[in-house]
This record gives structure tokens, sequence and C-alpha cells, in this order.
């Protein structure tokens, strides 16, 4: 793994050596701002648009403003100084050796030329946010799917149906012995286009498990959205799978409430637009949780799923 890491710092090095990337370094540095308060700033950076709003007011400041959008310059050179900071401190982070892998291929990623992706590094877009995350340390990426550490939000329990809600409250109490801390659940975001797929989920699954088992606090796993809905899966079985693996091993998964139709529920399906267009279909939320030993015990089951694939 060393080995890995250390390649991937040194074509960060060399990115961060280009003169573009060096005059960027000697702009922000006029502004008074030393690596240290750039570390800050970047690791501030949440959903929260305030947060945003300094990178922006530096970059502006710097006289960075709208010049090369095509190349993104500024903000690669704020990822990339938080990656030579977290690539320093890997050997430190209690995840497995296939998750630091993944690490060091973000990083490589934002140290290539962007292409087609510039404007996913648009400061206050959710790429850039889950960028700024990875590259220090408060999300990791397992493949199909990204985790932070978080918790169970309190008002997705509170929007499963009065049915159901006595045994989603006895679950996370009982089983997942409290809301939090969990691995939360995201999509990757540099996934594009590409359909979900059972195999590359369960590789992203049991990637997590590995490194949950690292994490001793860490109660289990947990994620909401669309397509983790079982009222989704009503109209879209194909998508069933994402339930059945969970299910199947010790996990809980159910409707919490109302999701927006412009949430990507109704993006590439003509059948879940028609229903929906012909007010035979709600979008849901699915919340689902997997506790600890459950999870781990079925990664353990499945070593297959540790085989590499990058």
């Amino acid at each position: 793994m060393g080995g890995v890491v250390h390649a991937t710092a040194d074509i960060c090095r060399q990115a961060l050596r280009e003169p573009e990337m060096q005059r960027i370094d000697a702009a922000i540095r006029r502004q008074g701002c030393e690596p240290t308060g750039l570390l800050r700033l970047i690791g501030a950076v949440s959903e929260a648009p305030a947060t945003h709003e300094a990178i922006a007011r530096l970059r502006d400041a710097a006289g960075l403003e709208g010049s090369f959008e095509s190349a993104r310059p500024f903000e690669r050179f704020l990822l990339l100084t938080a990656a030579m900071d977290t690539l320093a401190r890997t050997h430190l982070v209690p995840v497995s050796d296939d998750v630091k892998a993944l690490m060091c291929d973000e990083f490589r990623f934002y140290a290539s030329h962007p292409g087609e992706h510039a404007s996913r590094y648009e400061i206050g877009s959710a790429s850039f946010t889950a960028m700024c995350k990875t590259a220090t340390l408060r999300r990791f990426p397992a493949g199909q799917f990204d985790w932070e550490v978080g918790g169970i939000r309190r008002s997705d329990i509170a929007q499963v149906s009065p049915a159901r809600i006595v045994q989603t409250i006895a679950f996370a109490g009982l089983r997942m012995r409290g809301l939090k801390p969990v691995f939360f659940s995201h999509l990757n975001w540099r996934r594009g286009n590409r359909s979900l797929d059972e195999t590359e989920a369960n590789r992203s699954y049991y990637r997590m498990a590995q490194s949950m088992r690292l994490q001793p606090e860490i109660r289990g796993f947990a994620a909401s959205s669309w397509f983790r809905s079982p009222g989704v899966h009503r109209v879209s079985p194909n998508l069933a799978w994402l339930s059945r693996v969970i299910l199947d091993n010790g996990g809980f998964v159910v409707e919490a409430g109302p999701d927006s139709p412009d949430g990507g529920v109704l993006h590439r399906s003509k059948t879940r637009r028609a229903l929906y267009d012909a007010g035979k279909f709600k979008p849901t939320k699915g919340l689902v949780m997997w506790p600890r030993d459950a999870m781990i015990a079925w990664a353990a089951a499945h070593p297959e799923l540790g085989a590499r694939t990058e």
C-alpha cells in the first residue's frame, strides 16, 4: 500500500509544480492565507452555502475569478493541497487497504486535467463538496458508494408511517444501539451515468464492512434515498436487490416519507415518469439500517468481494 501512496503523492506534487498552480499559490499567499489556513477553509466545506462563500471570496480576492474555467486550476489547487496533507497521514487512517487505494485514485483524478468534468469542480456544487470532504478525510470512497461518518436522521424516522414507527425505533435502539456514529452512504458522483450494479454495490458494502472492523465505535451502516425505497421498488422491481442483500442479512428497510420528484427518481425511467405523470406513483425515501455485527458477518461470508478490480 505504501508504494501506491508514495506514487500518488509524487503525481500530486508534480501537478502542484505546474506554472499555473505556482501562480495560484503565490496569489493566495499574498492574501495572507498560509497552508494551515487554507486547509482549515477546505476542511470546513460542507453543504452549507456559507462554507463555499469563504472559498469563493479567497478566489476573488486573489484575482482568480473566472480564470481558466475549463481547467479549474484554483479548485484543483485547493484539493491537491488537502490531498498532500492527507497522504502524509494515510497510514494512520483506520480504513481497509482497498479504500486507501480508492482514495489514491481520487487524488490522482484531482491531479489530472478535468476535461468533461470541469463543471463538477464548481464552488458550491455537491460534487465539489464531496471532493473537499474526501480530500480532508470526512468522506471515503468505497466504489459505487461513498460513506461519511454521521448519524441516522431523526427527521427520517419521524416520516415513517404509524404502522411501522415502533418497529423502526426499536430496531434503531436495540439492534443499531443508537443513531450514531454510523457509516452513512452516498452515491459516488464519479460513477457518472452508469446504472446501479448489484455486484459493485456489494463490493462497496464489503469495503465498508472491512473498514468498520477497524473502527469499533461505529454502530453500523445507514442510508436514506429514493432508490432504497420499497415504494420505488414496487414500480421498479429491477432495483429490489438494493434492499434484498440487507434484509436477508440482518438489516432493516422502511419507507420514510415523501421525496422530491426532482431528486433523480424520475431520471432515466420512462415507467416511473409515466406513473408519476398519471398520479399513480409518489416518490418516497427508503431508510436503511444495517447493524455492525450483521454487516461484518455478511462480509466475512463473501471474501470473493475483496478481489481487486481497480
